[in-house]
């Protein structure tokens, strides 16, 4: 199912201790930010042996409600609901199993998200026989409502990513939303190359794919696999990050709601082995801020690069490598979060050892010398459009990992407990919160223990990523209507990449009747 990760993973709390920061040099008027992080509860091993609950909690999701301050959290096959953050000690949080019983009965990949226009959180679960289950939430957890379909008909191979956003001002081919004031959008990894799907009612159903671009699989420039995708808040342009293309960073772009996109090529960027890319937009200038892993290090990795935009990905500039300051020579699993005009952030985990992070014991080859890095939890900010940027360590006192840190898929011989990403969102203060898998819980685990436990790290004091530091939230959507179940292409010259999208797509459940075209549609574009 999944070429790029184990999908079966084969614990304590943290010091009291405040986490102290660590500044870079980059210029900024704020203080500097203070964290606290928070881990989830333990749980019993399950009939094989194998961790599961927060014990096993790689690629994790969040989202934050500031109408409730609380933290819907997903990995693996569980959801939590996360409130009563003291933030004055670390440890001190209220974890909820708020599982929705059909989306926590298997994984392939899990996602959540939360509509910051109208709280609910969409749950994800990509299925081991193929295609994708949904559900969502108006209450945090407390009843879901069942999506029809989990995704579009035809896509659902790997890596699902899911997203909501504005009708397109023009040029939008799709009816206007139905029953919610957003499209919701479902994107997979479809093995040949990368296609996303439309939802007209709230995530209930989903339109005819289309396709985002060519793999390399299929000839293509690009890796069919990619970040999650993302949405300007002012005009729901979609951007969707590939995992490289052509040894460079590409970001696709869609200004009509995903019918149409076009790839814009980041100058001067290489492509690394940190993971998935990262982009988020500016909520008030629709400022563009993307971070990938580089290949400025030695071994073909590096260090976390971000560049801007202020033209939706035409072009690009202050391309900059975060941390080398502080020491960093390499990372893994950069996340964007982009606030009001001039400010985000973005946060990756580094370590300060050369060598090959993917590097582990192996048997059959004595003389490798495994990788003995130390890795932190990192946060880059900027104050003024991505001009300059001041990372710190956010877990100084406490490792993340120690040892290798492997993204080469099954093919890792150990150090894959982390798998592939983690995730960051605002709060209603402008401070970010992360979700991540520690692998060192208490700071001294090394790779081998395989621990991925739940963790959310959040900034408690320092720079706000809001101009004001209170958001006034959005009501309660209109409920959807059906009933809640379950308590708790040729490449031209210039970088760009433009692509067509398929045949006017039908609304509603009338594309049930077209599943056979649908699909033979899908397998003459991605062939």
């Amino acid at each position: 199912m999944k070429p790029s990760r184990l999908l079966v993973l084969p614990a304590l709390a943290l010091l009291a201790s405040p986490l102290l920061t660590l500044p870079s040099e980059a210029a900024t008027t704020s203080a500097a930010p203070t964290f606290r992080q928070y881990h989830g509860p333990s749980s019993a091993r399950d009939v094989r042996g194998n961790t599961q609950g927060a014990d096993n909690a790689g690629e994790p999701t969040l989202g934050f409600n500031p109408k409730t301050g609380n933290v819907l959290f997903m990995a693996n096959k569980n959801t939590y609901r996360v409130n009563g953050f003291d933030l004055t000690k670390d440890d001190k949080a209220t974890w909820t199993d708020v599982t929705e019983p059909v989306e926590g009965a298997q994984t392939s990949d899990p996602i959540l998200w939360r509509d910051p226009t109208t709280n609910r959180t969409f749950i994800n679960q990509l299925e081991l026989q193929g295609g994708s289950l949904q559900a969502f939430t108006d209450d945090d957890g407390k009843t879901y409502t069942r999506s029809i379909m989990g995704g579009s008909i035809g896509i659902a191979f790997d890596h699902q990513t899911v997203v909501t956003g504005k009708p397109a001002p023009e040029g939008n081919p799709y009816p206007q939303p139905i029953n919610y004031p957003n499209y919701v959008y479902y994107c997979t990894n479809d093995l040949y190359g990368a296609n996303c799907a439309v939802s007209i009612d709230g995530g209930l159903n989903f339109l005819v794919a289309t396709p985002v671009y060519t793999g390399e699989l299929a000839g293509g420039p690009c890796a069919a696999i990619f970040g999650h995708i993302k949405t300007d808040p002012r005009d729901g342009t979609l951007y969707l990050p590939p995992n490289g293309c052509d040894g460079k960073q590409m970001l696709f772009v869609s200004r009509d709601n995903s019918f149409t996109w076009t790839g814009y090529t980041v100058p001067g960027s290489t492509d690394g082995d940190a993971g998935h890319p990262a982009v988020d937009v500016g909520r008030q200038d629709g400022a563009v801020y993307y971070a990938w892993g580089s290949k400025d290090g030695t071994k073909g990795t590096g260090r976390t690069h971000v560049a801007t935009s202020f033209d939706k990905g035409k072009t690009w500039r202050n391309q900059t490598a975060l941390g080398a300051d502080l020491g960093i020579v390499t990372s893994r699993f950069p996340v964007v979060a982009a606030g009001d005009k001039g400010r985000a952030a973005v946060t990756f985990i580094g370590a300060k050892v050369e060598g090959d992070p993917n590097l582990a014991p192996d048997a059959t080859s004595p003389n490798i010398k495994p990788y003995t890095g130390v890795w932190d939890l990192y946060v880059s900010y900027t104050m003024d459009g991505g001009k300059t940027w001041k990372t710190y360590d956010a877990t100084p006192k406490d490792p993340v990992q120690r040892g290798p840190v492997c993204t080469k898929g099954t093919t890792c011989l150990a150090g894959r407990n982390l798998l592939d990403f983690n995730d960051m969102v605002i709060d209603d203060k402008g401070f970010v919160a992360i979700a991540l898998a520690d692998g060192s819980p208490t700071g001294k685990e090394s790779y081998t223990a395989d621990a991925s436990k739940a963790t959310i790290v959040r900034q408690v004091g320092g720079p706000s990523l809001y101009a004001q530091s209170v958001t006034k939230p959005v009501a309660a959507p209109r409920t959807a209507p059906a009933a809640p179940t379950s308590p708790s292409s040729p490449r031209p010259a210039g970088g760009t990449l433009p692509t067509t999208g398929l045949a006017t797509a039908l609304p509603g459940l009338g594309l049930l009747l077209l599943l056979g075209v649908a699909f033979s549609a899908r397998r003459r574009v991605t062939r």
